[in-house]
C-alpha cells in the first residue's frame, strides 16, 4: 500500500518490494525505533511513522486496509503502555 502510494505521488523505486523485505531480513535482528521507544516508556512517533502513510493513502484516494489495521494496533498497544495519546 505504501508503494503504491508514493508512485502516485512520483516516487520511483529502484528495487522491488520482495528484494526490500529480503534486505530488512538479512540485517538480522534489529528493533525498531518505534519498538525501543515502546520498551523503555518513550512517547512512540506513530503518526510520523504509519499516521503519514494512511494520509497519503486518503489524498490520493489509494485503500489503506492494511495499513489501518496496523495503525489501529499500534496505537492501541501505544496507549496501554502509556506511550501513545
Amino acid at each position: 500500500e505504501a508503494q503504491e502510494i508514493a508512485e502516485k505521488l512520483g516516487v520511483k523505486f529502484p528495487i522491488d518490494v520482495e528484494k526490500r523485505i529480503d534486505g530488512g531480513a538479512a540485517v538480522g535482528a534489529h528493533r525498531t525505533s518505534m519498538w525501543q521507544d515502546l520498551d523503555m516508556g518513550r512517547p512512540m512517533e506513530i503518526d510520523a511513522l504509519v499516521g503519514s502513510v494512511q494520509e497519503l493513502g486518503r489524498l490520493t484516494d489509494t485503500p489503506t486496509p492494511t495499513i489501518d489495521t496496523v495503525l489501529a494496533l499500534v496505537k492501541l498497544r501505544g496507549r496501554m503502555a502509556g506511550c501513545y495519546g
